[in-house]
């Protein structure tokens, strides 16, 4: 009679062998399907942006400040730091839109890429902010808004650093996150850089490095590694003090003599308006904030190691907001709604979260707010629609011959007229002759503007032209000026006006008209002609 093998008899490797793998229980299949579809969601609405963002508006005309950046970068690198102490920009937008033209050329369409590139950039960067600390979900969200929301649409088709800005500020917000939050002395290291980077590409990074200092003691006074985060916060200061400091004694200049004499002082209800600007109108505002909020409400006990970051990116977008605010009341105007996009990255990282938190209500709310308040806004048509001197270009072609004097009573626009009007022109504005058509001169820009008079600037020009000579003036149409710059140059292009009217050198030869004044920098011209005299005429 054989004998019955033991189980300890077999072999461990035979053992292994035979053993069948368990199935994965549905539970865990589940699981594993939703890890897998966060990041392809994040692919996905970042190929969506890009479409829409690339297929937008990408050959709009310019207006007034893409003249200007695009005027800027097309000189030297060695030139851009005097050009800028004059100008009132950090420099590393126009560096990396030096290289661009260099590289593709400096077209409308070109420029507007680079805007694109920084676009669609943050969504992937908003994802990575905001999944280790708040979830993949929650980084899934903070893509899609990203992707969609109008105000990032509306500048990814201009050549101006605000998509870069919004890019670095997800960046930092997403490495201050692992220095306060999760502890890391590296991503100390790279937010300090980060937010130094953000300093050095537009002025409201400041804002945006005095509410991180404020978020860094939310985390001192709230988080449980007191002294990992006042290590991780001296490293930060360390590294970004050392980025920044060769900028500051152009930046003191800056704020002793350029500023944005052009803004108007801001009060209560352009906070109110804030929100509004950010989030694309109050309806969207309105559903995301309500959401977000009370998923965080309802699930606060059950998320408590993601409070702290809440708290935190929630410092971080409100004291930007108010700094700027502040700033602006108490000194020179630097507030402008498009400046927002650098508080809007922490702000649309805290939705994501909250959003996360309420569950399907969540995920029906984003989807509902981007395809029924965000899909198709900005339109094409309102991007296009910023500037009509490409067609007062036009409607002169042909009128203009060298040595024609362009009269622009608004100084900031020479370089996009410069741009789209033919060559060999000249340019008189009520700061003088510009010393480079292709930038402005803002130092103490209001003070002078004040202090200038017909006769030794237009009047002075007009002396230097013979019989036959033109003289172009380009008026500027605002609407309704709101700030002590705009109504002096409304000021200054009545006066010219007048002036070149009774001068009985001159005689009329045409005016352009726009059709509408619905553009953010509308124009209208009137072409004279110094009179060739009588006897010269029967003379020759």
């Amino acid at each position: 009679m054989t004998r019955p093998v033991s189980a300890t008899a077999v072999p461990p490797a035979l053992a292994r062998a035979l053993r069948r793998p368990r199935a994965p229980s549905g539970g865990a299949l589940l699981r594993g399907l939703a890890a897998a579809s966060w990041p392809a969601a994040v692919v996905a609405v970042a190929a969506l942006a890009a479409f829409q963002r690339g297929t937008n508006a990408l050959g709009a005309r310019l207006w007034i400040d893409e003249g200007i950046s695009i005027g800027i970068a097309q000189h030297p690198l060695a030139d851009l730091p005097g050009l800028l102490r004059r100008d009132g920009s950090p420099p590393v937008y126009y560096v990396l839109l030096h290289w661009w033209i260099g590289l593709f050329g400096a077209s409308p369409s070109s420029t507007h890429v680079l805007s694109v590139v920084f676009a669609v950039l943050a969504v992937p960067a908003c994802a990575w902010a905001a999944w280790s600390t708040f979830g993949p979900r929650a980084g899934a969200l903070a893509a899609a808004l990203a992707a969609f929301v109008p105000l990032v649409g509306q500048y990814a088709d201009e050549t101006r650093m605000y998509t870069l800005a919004f890019l670095l500020a997800a960046l930092a917000t997403g490495a201050f996150l692992r220095a306060f939050v999760g502890g890391s002395r590296w991503w100390a290291a790279g937010c300090g850089a980060l937010v130094a980077l953000l300093a050095l590409t537009h002025g409201w990074g400041l804002f945006y490095a005095a509410a991180a200092a404020c978020a860094v003691l939310v985390a001192l006074v709230a988080g449980p590694r007191r002294g990992r985060t006042a290590v991780n916060a001296l490293l930060a200061a360390v590294v970004g003090a050392a980025l920044f400091a060769p900028w500051v004694p152009t930046l003191l200049f800056q704020v002793a003599h350029t500023g944005a004499p052009w803004s108007h002082m801001p009060d209560a209800r352009s906070l109110t308006r804030a929100g509004s600007r950010m989030l694309g109108g109050r309806p969207a505002e309105t559903v995301l904030l309500v959401v977000a909020v009370g998923g965080l409400i309802a699930s606060a006990r059950r998320v408590s190691g993601a409070r702290l970051g809440l708290a935190c990116i929630g410092v971080i977008a409100l004291v930007t907001v108010l700094a700027g605010y502040e700033a602006s009341r108490l000194d020179q105007p630097v507030w402008a709604l498009r400046y927002l996009a650098l508080p809007l990255a922490p702000l649309i990282l805290a939705l994501g979260a909250g959003l996360d938190r309420a569950g399907p209500a969540g995920l029906i709310a984003a989807v509902a707010v981007c395809a029924l308040f965000w899909a198709g806004k900005p339109s094409p048509a309102a991007l296009e629609d910023k500037s009509n001197v490409v067609e007062l270009a036009v409607a002169m072609r042909g009128e203009l011959p060298p040595g024609t004097l362009v009269a622009s009573p608004q100084p900031e626009q020479v370089p996009v007229l410069d741009y789209y009007l033919p060559g060999r022109l000249r340019y008189i504005t009520p700061l003088g002759v510009p010393r480079d058509d292709r930038a402005v001169d803002w130092t103490d820009a209001l003070r002078r503007l004040r202090a200038s008079r017909v006769r030794s600037t237009l009047a002075r020009a007009v002396r230097r032209l013979r019989p036959g000579d033109r003289v172009l003036l380009v008026q500027p149409r605002f609407g309704h000026p709101d700030s002590p710059w705009t109504r002096t140059v409304a000021h200054r292009e009545r006066r010219w006006l007048r002036w070149l009217d009774r001068d009985r050198r001159f005689v009329e030869l045409g005016a352009y008209v726009p059709a509408r004044y619905a553009s953010r920098a509308t124009v209208a011209g009137v072409l004279y002609e110094r009179k060739i005299p009588a006897s010269h005429s029967r003379r020759t």
